[in-house]
């Protein structure tokens, strides 16, 4: 017989996810010794009838010790027509990079249908220390994932009876009581599988977007771009999107800190949309999703971009380049080589000997019947070292997220 209900929790080792399994059942059913190879190594279950529902509790190894045995587990159950409730277990202490990691293995595990089904269940109320779970645990600087579970996020006592295993399952949505909102009339509490799969995506996407609005306009179409790349389940683009608009190196008021760069691009010739094609993927890489690329002009920018297509000879078509471009500020020189030949040789002479003003300079290949930047390798590493450059000169600035709330 399928049970009601299935809560999975999932957590590093030793966090309490043995103690909680058995506070839910009301029964010793998981070894919560640390020591028990058991715990470490196997996925477990157990079933019991808790406040009139049947209810199956999958209790995980460390995340990071059985990470494929858990997401195939995960994906198993999202695929069955049981409502499941995942339980992201730590200890009330306060947040790492490791606690990151773990959040990021779950989004991982559960982008998109199960994201919805999961909350975080931190152990040991009496480790609070007179605090508000939120100071004890994230302080001045919470992680950048925590925000996405306002409202589903719970606090257990080692010792704490049923009355907190009741309250868990109540404002979940998984049992209903007198006056209790979590009713089959209710269209925000009913499970996933009522609705199709495509118009839960769809409603998500909206929401999300409608949190985007509340960017500072220039940053709304990356952040949207990134937004519909990660709607295409992969869940890779939605951790680095959740970084990128909610990651703040330092919280200032209702704002954030943001490492920026203001860079002007200057084309000497024809380079059919290559030069584009770079600017927008510096812009968009990951490795600078923590970075904000601004174009400007000359006199505003920290950085002069000037792309220079090869015509004749490089030497003379680089000094021509160079030419017109002022002094004092760092200049990424890219050197645009007109070729269809991925194998094409090239003249690797520094240019920043020639020019105190080159910080950086780098060859690239285009084409316009490959639609401009051609795809490969010499490229990539191209725009990787133009990133890393870009990075050397960032600033911090000021990111108001949060808009007017």
């Amino acid at each position: 017989m399928d049970p009601d209900l299935t809560i999975v929790l999932l957590g590093n080792s030793g966090v309490g996810k043995s103690a909680s399994g058995n506070t839910i059942l009301r029964k010793q059913v998981f070894d919560s010794r640390q020591s028990s190879t058991t715990v470490k190594n196997q996925i477990s279950e157990a079933t019991a009838d808790v406040f009139g529902k049947r209810i199956l509790v999958v209790n995980t190894p460390g995340i990071f010790d059985a990470e494929e045995d858990i997401k195939s587990k995960c994906q198993d159950l999202l695929r069955s027509s049981v409502p499941c409730l995942f339980l992201v277990v730590f200890r009330v202490e306060p947040f790492s990079n490791e606690h990151e990691k773990v959040l990021e293995a779950v989004y991982r595990f559960l982008w998109p249908q199960g994201f919805k089904n999961c909350s975080l269940l931190f152990i040991g109320s009496n480790a609070l220390q007179d605090k508000s779970l939120e100071d004890r645990v994230f302080g001045d600087e919470p992680s950048p994932l925590v925000p996405t579970f306002s409202g589903r996020c719970y606090l257990f006592n080692e010792n704490g009876g049923e009355e907190q295993v009741r309250e868990l399952l109540e404002k979940s949505g998984h049992l209903s009581t007198p006056g209790n909102s979590a009713t089959a009339t209710d269209p925000e509490k009913l499970p996933l599988k009522k609705q199709k799969p495509e118009d839960q995506e769809k409603e998500k996407l909206e929401k999300l977007k409608e949190e985007l609005r509340n960017l500072m306009p220039e940053h709304f179409n990356q952040a949207e771009r990134l937004l519909e790349k990660c709607f295409n389940k992969d869940p890779e683009e939605f951790v680095d999107f959740i970084k990128c608009i909610k990651a703040p190196q330092k919280k200032a008021d209702k704002g954030y800190f943001w490492n920026k760069v203001k860079v002007h691009s200057i084309s000497t010739g024809r380079t059919c949309g290559a030069d584009q094609a770079i600017l927008e993927q510096v812009k968009l890489n990951k490795r600078l999703l923590e970075t904000k690329v601004e174009t400007t002009d000359l006199q505003k920018c920290d950085v002069i971009i000037v792309f220079c297509p090869i015509t004749s000879r490089t030497g003379s078509d680089v000094e021509a380049a160079m030419r017109d471009v002022p002094g004092g500020k760092p200049v990424v020189l890219v050197l645009m080589h007109h070729t269809r030949d991925f194998d094409f040789s090239i003249d690797v002479k520094r240019w920043s000997e020639n020019y105190q003003s080159v910080a950086l300079d780098v060859h690239v290949l285009f084409h316009e019947t490959l639609q401009g930047l051609l795809k490969c390798r010499r490229n990539d590493e191209a725009i990787k070292q133009i990133h890393e450059e870009l990075n050397r000169h960032s600033r911090s600035g000021f990111l108001n997220f949060w808009g007017n709330k």
